[in-house]
């Protein structure tokens, strides 16, 4: 699903084309990111973690309502993320061979 672009085609145009140039910067970024869900709002997914989500709502970074979002600020946000789920999977134990033990 898309479900980005399905919530940009829910909003103004105005707020649409803010919240949509962060998330076409974010993919610049990252284009392995995809469309998907986090804590039930629409946003980026890379290697199956939240990367980005913008919405007109409360959250942890606020902008003012029309304000543009400066591309600088998304691209900090987007590059340090990324580069801690890369951190978080490198550390990442690999899977080890299933080792069955027999009784004697």
């Amino acid at each position: 699903m898309a479900e980005i672009d399905e919530y940009l085609a829910g909003l103004d145009s105005e707020n649409a084309k803010i919240i949509g140039d962060a998330y076409a910067t974010a993919r610049t970024l990252v284009p392995e990111a995809e469309q998907g869900i986090s804590y039930g709002m629409p946003a980026l997914i890379f290697h199956s973690r939240p990367l980005l989500s913008l919405m007109r709502a409360k959250g942890t970074v606020r902008l003012p309502l029309g304000a543009e979002i400066p591309e600088i600020v998304i691209r900090q946000l987007v590059l340090a993320r990324s580069d801690e789920i890369r951190a978080a999977l490198a550390k990442k134990p690999t899977a080890r061979p299933r080792v069955v033990k027999h009784a004697e």
